[in-house]
């Protein structure tokens, strides 16, 4: 790999932690997890991870929703009712009990690692579209649950992502 390219692959992982680290504090959690790496990943200036996931009639906000209202579940189930709703709108501001953005969950980890494998695999540049195509890889935790509640097919996510992988957005594209 060619260094521009790999210094480009580099600001994209960066960017994509900070992203994860944001959604998580906004969400009231410490440690981003991936369903957090794939927020970021709908925020990335590429606009790839937005445009497949618009393919689907998606957008970030609505997985934010789909993560609270799954969360909410979550807790009537253990007779916990009446919780206060999570934050929905989206990347909160700096948080000043920041843990610094490579604090994250093993599902944030093993999808960063899925997502590289992805892009390494197609000999291209990381983009936010690589973190779709992994994520559709993804068959349980909170991430799953979210997709699914959102009917998700992890077919049509993977075939979205990969279009949109090969397209390309330009950047600056919101």
């Amino acid at each position: 790999m060619k260094v521009l390219p790999r210094m480009r692959d580099i600001r994209t992982v960066s960017a994509l932690l900070t992203l994860a680290e944001q959604e998580s504090l906004a969400a009231g959690v410490l440690d981003p997890g991936a369903e957090h790496l794939v927020l970021a990943s709908l925020e990335l200036p590429d606009g790839t991870a937005r445009a497949a996931f618009a393919v689907l009639e998606h957008t970030a906000d609505g997985l934010r929703g789909a993560l609270a209202d799954n969360a909410a579940d979550a807790l009537a189930a253990v007779g916990v009712i009446g919780a206060p709703p999570m934050a929905t709108s989206g990347p909160g501001p700096e948080s000043p009990a920041r843990h610094g953005a490579f604090r994250s969950k093993g599902s944030l980890q093993d999808l960063l690692t899925a997502t590289r494998h992805v892009a390494n695999g197609r000999h291209e540049s990381l983009t936010s579209a690589h973190v779709l195509i992994a994520a559709a890889d993804v068959t349980d935790g909170t991430l799953a649950r979210a997709l699914a509640r959102l009917g998700v097919e992890p077919a049509a996510l993977s075939a979205a992502a990969q279009a949109s992988a090969q397209a390309g957005v330009e950047p600056g594209s919101r």
